[in-house]
């Protein structure tokens, strides 16, 4: 898994997938909170069908860049691995 992610790391560096997702956001969500709201569900989905540490490690480095700057990236942390659990009791699909 973390050849797999060292490879995915690399391919988002060479296509700058961050930079770009940062500068594409959605507009109609112009509020921290509501990006923030955003990312929160998008992991809750996600929970059903992946493992924790195959989540965190693909999808956060695409999600971060989007992550309102103004709140702390510490809290940035805790909160992903809250919501990374809290997907992973939702009932799987399969």
């Amino acid at each position: 898994m973390l050849i797999g992610a060292l490879i995915f790391g690399y391919f988002l560096t060479v296509t700058q997938t961050p930079q770009r997702s940062r500068t594409a956001s959605p507009a109609s969500v112009s509020v921290p909170y509501g990006i923030l709201a955003l990312i929160m569900v998008m992991y809750l989905g996600v929970g059903c069908l992946m493992d924790a540490m195959a989540m965190i490690i693909l999808t956060v480095p695409i999600i971060f860049p989007v992550y309102p700057s103004r709140f702390d990236p510490i809290w940035f942390g805790v909160i992903i691995v809250m919501t990374v659990e809290l997907g992973l009791i939702h009932p799987r699909s399969a």
